[in-house]
């Protein structure tokens, strides 16, 4: 047992500095499922949270993404509300058995912070036994910027352990996707766990997809695997993997969604060429860089400074050890031996660089130049529209294959040194926004919008109401929209209308004025009754033969007096 338990010392050790690395970000508070207060407080975790909270009452269906209580009656996926279908789906089961209000985003932050150094040192015993090295290379990989800046903001894009497996399967494609069967699974698994967890993955891994070919091609060239197996598990993992996404996507609804396809957004929520160096206030060193647009933040890629300064040590450390170097022949043929493999990194580095950038390539506040996208490529660029978060790929490929050439030019000692003082150095850059997240999250917060006086009570635990409609929900304010749906799944009520990630092209709007014009004693109707409005948009409120409440700034409307 104790043998055992030495072997995965260095998982254990990963997995134990994440875990603290989570506490020092966020504290523990919120990874009790029954507090959610806490993700009530607005922005984006709030549209995550209310999304699975309808999904949780929304009648099981074959394709299990779908829900009919967020654009009731309208069915949408649970995709387009950003609420990690990998965990919403089987907490809905769970749902089954219990009435209280539940979530599960925080073990969902810790579980990426975990799963991302277990994954990271699977990767990095690829190339070292020095397992103090691993360990510390494992955690300067999950301390970066980029992953942590998403966890409680964007929560499902905090998955970025998905990025690491496929640099795994690369690293470990001899052993791991030895034949065409295995190296299709495993392709296949990838693209289910992207699609299950954000459709952006998807592309990213693709990128890699694209660097694993690459390579199968260069070891068939070097007649390390050659043959008709080598030749279909070049073919069979893109199909795998394409065919595993369209699957997936079925499965969780997303062509029955009724969203728009693309939204606006190429270019703006773009990869800015100095994003690698661009801290944007997450450095306590380095200031913010210029930007070309203000939704560049999207295309946020700082490496760290401990990251930056790694990159820097290998740099010299390598020249020096070129130039020492009694035998500069052998060091030179061993270059050319690894040059493909180098040049498809590099290669891959730039695909991804551009794609990440779109058609307006920037740097700094310039514009470098932009090209015209015909329509069929478009199309499709369109949909990943925030194009500046496919530039992660790259930011981990850099890392960690700066580590790996640090393992090879450095002796043990020296990498040991190395590899802590950049660890420092990547933890003391972020401490202004460690403290800052810790004092947001590692506190009771009271959700002050919640709808909670005696009248309502009343007449939402009568069980008469059963839908809400927001007849203008383009005029509430995001906290009136979020607390009028705050009370719909408290309750397991519908509503005609949400904040969705992409356009919902169903005519809810003329939908919902028709339902009022025939009005049924289970609505209630929410109408914004703000002083400020127009006359025209005063006048539909006297439009319909119903009974108006007033709640602070909207109005809310029933058939009946209640």
């Amino acid at each position: 047992m104790i043998e055992r338990i030495k072997g995965k010392a260095d998982y254990i050790a990963s997995v134990c500095l994440s875990v603290i690395l989570f506490y020092a970000m966020y504290g523990f508070k919120v990874l009790n499922p029954l507090y959610i207060d806490w993700i009530l407080a607005g922005g984006d975790p709030t549209q995550h949270y209310l999304g699975w909270a309808l999904y949780r009452y929304a009648p099981f269906r074959i394709r299990i993404g779908l829900l009919n209580t967020a654009a009731y009656p309208y069915d949408t996926s649970i995709i387009f509300t950003d609420s990690i279908p990998l965990f919403a789906i089987p907490c809905k089961f769970i749902g089954i058995f219990t009435d209280r209000q539940f979530q599960y985003f925080g073990i969902w932050g810790l579980a990426c912070l975990v799963v991302m150094g277990i994954c990271t040192t699977f990767l990095f015993k690829k190339f070292t036994e020095d397992k103090v090295a691993v360990v510390i290379s494992s955690f300067l990989v999950t301390a970066s910027p980029c992953l942590l800046r998403r966890i409680f903001w964007h929560s499902s894009l905090a998955a970025h352990f998905l990025i690491i497996i496929g640099l795994i399967l690369v690293a470990y494609r001899k052993e791991l996707c030895d034949t065409a069967a295995r190296s299709g699974a495993k392709w296949a698994v990838l693209a289910l766990l992207c699609t299950f967890t954000h459709p952006y993955f998807l592309a990213m891994d693709g990128i890699i997809l694209l660097g694993y070919m690459i390579f199968l091609i260069i070891d068939g060239a070097k007649g390390h695997s050659v043959g008709k197996n080598h030749v279909l598990r070049i073919v069979i993992a893109p199909a795998a993997y394409c065919l595993s996404a369209v699957v997936s996507m079925w499965i969780l609804g997303c062509f029955s969604s009724g969203m728009s396809k693309g939204a606006p957004g190429l270019g703006y929520y773009s990869f800015n060429l100095n994003g690698f160096f661009d801290p944007d206030g997450w450095s306590a060193f380095i200031k913010p860089l210029a930007r070309y647009e203000e939704g560049q933040y999207e295309g946020f890629a700082y490496l760290g400074l401990g990251i930056l300064c790694l990159i820097l040590i290998t740099i010299v450390t390598a020249v020096v050890s070129y130039l020492k170097a009694t035998d500069k022949r052998t060091v030179s043929d061993r270059m050319k031996k690894i040059m493909p493999y180098i040049l498809c990194i590099l290669f891959v580095v730039l695909i991804n660089i551009l794609v990440s950038a779109s058609n307006e390539v920037t740097f700094g506040d310039k514009l470098l130049f932009r090209f015209e996208v015909p329509e069929f490529i478009s199309r499709y660029w369109d949909i990943f529209r925030a194009s500046g978060r496919l530039i992660w790929p790259a930011v981990y490929i850099i890392s960690i294959a700066f580590i790996i050439i640090l393992y090879k030019v450095s002796d043990r000692r020296f990498l040991t040194v190395v590899l802590v003082i950049c660890a420092i150095l990547q933890i003391t850059d972020m401490n202004k926004v460690i403290i800052k997240k810790h004092s947001e999250f590692d506190r009771i917060t009271v959700y002050s919008d919640r709808f909670e006086d005696d009248r309502m009570m009343r007449l939402m635990s009568s069980g008469k109401i059963r839908h809400i409609v927001f007849l203008d929900k383009d005029n509430l304010k995001q906290d009136e929209l979020y607390a009028f749906t705050e009370l719909a799944t408290r309750f397991g009520l519908t509503v005609n209308d949400f904040y969705f990630a992409r356009y919902f092209e169903r005519p809810v709007e003329e939908t919902a004025y028709r339902d009022i014009l025939f009005a049924d004693d289970d609505v209630m109707y929410v109408l914004s009754g703000r002083e400020d409005e127009s006359d025209e948009h005063k006048d539909l409120a006297n439009m319909f033969d119903i009974y108006y409440y007033r709640y602070g700034d909207v109005l809310i409307g029933f058939k009946d007096p209640v």
